[in-house]
């Protein structure tokens, strides 16, 4: 059979027109048709549905699985997962560098005591791939790692920026970022390494 060169180009085989004029018989060309139809659906299902996003949340502490947890206040640490990448924010001192990283989903090697929780579906995006890192670019300005702050500035803040700048409507987690909202009511009382940034410390 001839191959049509527009159809050809998307991936989807023979075209409807290279079918009806092929040598084939009639069966032949009906089960031709029927496929490329199937993959044409298949397709415009998936830019409809989107990519799904999730916010992974992982415990910080060893306190959150005693007491503390059980008064639903807890500190965590948060990443975005899409397109089966994570990225997330971490403070350091080294260099006035991006804080922002992005590693493979789930991967804790990197964030000291750090536990899995859970994941939490955020909805979905028709960003592409490349228009996912183009946001997260946008935002390494905003984000290096001696500017890191436990109440001001911190990896939550960071995924709830992410997730606003890649178009996600659902409400951020507020069991998250209770911890910080807390203790930003008494900022006098706390030592520096929770108010300062690190760069500062």
């Amino acid at each position: 059979d001839s191959w049509c060169w527009s159809t050809f180009k998307m991936g989807l085989g023979p075209s409807l027109a290279c079918v009806e004029c092929s040598q084939g018989r009639k069966g032949r060309r009906s089960i031709a048709m029927e496929e490329l139809i199937r993959k044409r659906d298949a397709i415009n299902s998936k830019k409809k549905e989107g990519t799904p996003i999730f916010l992974n949340v992982y415990d910080i502490l060893s306190a959150n699985y005693s007491s503390v947890r059980l008064t639903g206040v807890g500190i965590y640490h948060t990443g975005v997962q899409v397109y089966n990448e994570e990225y997330s924010y971490a403070g350091h001192r080294h260099t006035e560098s991006t804080g922002l990283k992005i590693t493979n989903p789930r991967d804790t090697t990197w964030i000291h005591d750090a536990v899995f929780r859970e994941v939490i579906p955020m909805g979905t995006t028709l960003l592409s791939k490349a228009e996912i890192r183009q946001r997260f670019e946008e935002l390494k300005s905003q984000f290096y790692g001696p500017s890191y702050n436990v109440l001001q500035r911190n990896c939550n803040h960071f995924t709830k920026a992410f997730l606003e700048r890649i178009g996600v409507e659902m409400p951020f987690p507020k069991f998250i970022t209770i911890a910080s909202r807390n203790a930003g009511h008494c900022r006098g009382c706390l030592p520096k390494v929770f108010t300062e940034d690190l760069r500062d410390q």
